[in-house]
């Protein structure tokens, strides 16, 4: 298992079913974009240095959450590093626009 990020949990840690709601509803969804990590929640926090405070991009750590296919668990399916344009970035702590 890696210790750097992006890093990916494939696994329910409850049950460890690997299907998860969002990947199971958009497996067979025509519209659904090629390449996207699909998740039902994204969550961004903020990496933060003074001189970053006027920068136009923001650099954090990008937190995606699913929902277990089979028990139901929330849980943690990627964590990656992420830069977002500064003047579109939800409030610190908050959800990030999907």
């Amino acid at each position: 298992m890696s210790d750097k990020l992006p890093k990916t949990f494939g696994k329910c840690p409850i049950c460890g079913e690997e299907k998860t709601v969002a990947r199971e509803a958009m497996k067979d969804e025509p519209s659904a974009a090629k390449g996207i990590y699909v998740s039902l929640r994204k969550e961004f926090a903020p990496i933060l240095s003074a001189s970053m405070l006027s920068s136009p991009m923001i650099k954090g750590i990008l937190s995606h959450f699913d929902v277990c296919f089979k028990c139901g668990m929330e849980y943690c399916t990627k964590a990656e590093i992420a830069s977002f344009p500064a003047n579109t970035m939800p409030p610190i702590g908050g959800k990030a626009k999907n």
